[in-house]
């Protein structure tokens, strides 16, 4: 086979490697030729990313956005004909009439030694295109040759993708060093400007962060985590620059920072991506006419460099329930706890399962002491474990059910019922084991050793906030273990063990001036100057 037709308007020589559309040669790259071949290889099958990543680009390291640039000056190129099929998450399929013009009569006997029937027709169409290319025989028999090897080739791999397709996902994790702290996604910088896209910036954001599940050896942060981590690093929500990005790798355990920006029109966005690590940058952009697909396939490139697989993200896309948390965690980040009580209370009377809000209402319930409304909130979660058992069990709902318990635990604990409290606290620890949140791990035994401080059991105390230090340094969290190291500090100054007060304080202080933890520097000189001064 050395040349297809589509619809009697174009013809594709795969001997030359060349497209025209009625006469006129249109130049297509060398890559997006060879994505043309192995569709025109596998008309009518779907053929998945992952496939064309093995068999075109199997010789270097690239990510899904040099398909959706070939398939994009593909479609281009055959822009009079409807000719890609895009299946959402799944790839694509070539949908294009297709046309075989087999060889001359020069090469006929050759082709019938391996079984081709070759009509007479299709030989004198063949010698007069031939012809006005000027060819011999022998150049037309060794592009034949060339033609048949390159299909045969691309066959091959198709088939060589489906039979070693997990490890070949194990092989391009591992190109990658494995992450040892924490993961942060930033809020999306979206530049479209208008109202359709206000959603956009926390949204997509947590649509992110949810596709991609903590582990034994790192932690991604959520995205309220994440806004209090930048107002640690003060760094503004709406516009930061890669020098103010620097500094949260500072401030916190980030291993891997990712940034994303959202550029171009409705139906043809660029998801424009950045991945930081403390020795590297890399960066990529997404084409796609869908802005939860772009993230869906973003999440999967993060997920292969992490060497996991991307969680499933099953929340119904409302763009109007992401603008309504958009606000509530701006008015939250604020410290104004009662418009963030409004935000979330209409957010969740459109969408009542939404977990991450309940949790968030929880939270500020106990900032506004409201008991009762805590204890609605965990009943209604509970209550749900009947009818959406699947939602209560995936790794987001035993994150949010575990964060959720937390808060109901502190807000008994500033009321000072402690029995009830450490029941809780319990629980919510279970939870929390279950899901992998090191974070609120590190939360939770802090706040228990608060619990038994108040108790004046100082050697339980101690010892839940060392089991504090040792969560947050999984995520490698410096705001955690200083707070820590002055909490075990303080304790031990109940004790009357100033040794070790004036060990923890120290050790406190160098890390919070490593890490220009600005405020806790503060706290530490002070604890500092307090215990020295005993000393004299």
């Amino acid at each position: 086979m050395s040349e297809t037709t589509l619809n009697d308007k174009y013809q594709i020589n795969l001997l030359q490697r060349s497209v025209h559309f009625q006469g006129e040669e249109i130049k297509i790259r060398s890559k997006s030729f060879e994505l043309l071949a192995l569709f025109l290889a596998h008309p009518n099958e779907l053929i998945s990313k992952e496939t064309m990543l093995s068999v075109i680009w199997d010789d270097v390291a690239v990510d899904e956005q040099v398909i959706f640039q070939s398939i994009k000056e593909l479609r281009k190129a055959f822009g009079s004909i409807d000719a890609i099929k895009t299946f959402p998450r799944k790839g694509y399929q070539w949908i294009g009439d297709v046309n075989l013009v087999t060889q001359p009569s020069s090469v006929a006997s050759s082709a019938k030694k391996t079984g081709e029937n070759i009509s007479a027709a299709s030989v004198n169409q063949h010698n007069q295109s031939s012809k006005k290319l000027g060819l011999t025989k022998q150049k037309k028999a060794l592009y034949l040759i060339v033609a048949l090897s390159l299909l045969t080739l691309i066959g091959w791999s198709f088939k060589q993708w489906q039979n070693s397709n997990s490890h070949l996902k194990v092989q391009r994790a591992a190109n990658y060093k494995p992450v040892d702290g924490s993961i942060i996604v930033l809020p999306v910088k979206e530049h479209i400007n208008d109202r359709d896209h206000k959603w956009v910036r926390i949204g997509a954001m947590d649509q992110l962060i949810q596709q991609l599940p903590s582990s034994s050896e790192y932690g991604v942060m959520q995205v309220d985590d994440v806004l209090d981590i930048m107002k640690r690093a003060q760094l503004p929500l709406l516009d930061f620059g890669a020098e103010q990005v620097g500094k949260i790798f500072a401030v916190s355990g980030a291993e891997l920072i990712i940034e994303t920006e959202l550029n171009g029109t409705p139906g043809d966005y660029q998801l424009i991506y950045t991945f930081r690590t403390r020795q590297n940058i890399e960066r990529g952009v997404l084409l796609n006419a869908d802005i939860y697909d772009g993230i869906d396939q973003l999440a999967k490139i993060v997920a292969m460099r992490l060497g996991i697989k991307a969680a499933p993200f099953n929340t119904y896309h409302n763009n109007l329930v992401n603008q309504l948390l958009a606000q509530a965690l701006d008015r939250k980040n604020n410290d104004d706890y009662e418009a963030t009580e409004q935000y979330l209370k209409s957010l969740l009377e459109i969408e009542p399962t939404n977990l991450k809000a309940v949790r968030l209402l929880a939270e500020v319930s106990a900032y506004l002491k409201k008991t009762k409304q805590i204890a609605a909130l965990v009943t209604s979660v509970e209550a749900l474990s009947a009818t959406q058992s699947q939602l209560i069990a995936s790794d987001l709902g035993q994150r949010e059910y575990g964060r959720l318990k937390f808060w109901q635990g502190l807000n008994e604990l500033q009321f000072g019922r402690t029995d009830q409290a450490l029941a809780i606290f319990t629980e919510a620890t279970i939870v929390a084991n279950k899901a992998q949140d090191w974070l609120y791990l590190g939360y939770l035994a802090e706040a228990q050793g608060h619990l038994y401080r108040s108790t004046k059991q100082y050697p339980l105390a101690r010892k839940f906030y060392q089991l504090a230090i040792s969560q947050h340094k999984i995520i490698k969290c410096p705001f955690g273990e200083v707070n820590n190291l002055l909490y075990v500090a303080e304790t031990a100054f109940l004790q009357n063990d100033l040794e070790l007060a004036k060990t923890s304080t120290a050790k406190s202080l160098a890390i919070a001036q490593q890490r220009e933890l600005t405020s806790l520097m503060i706290k530490a000189k002070d604890a500092s100057a307090k215990y020295n001064a005993l000393n004299n």
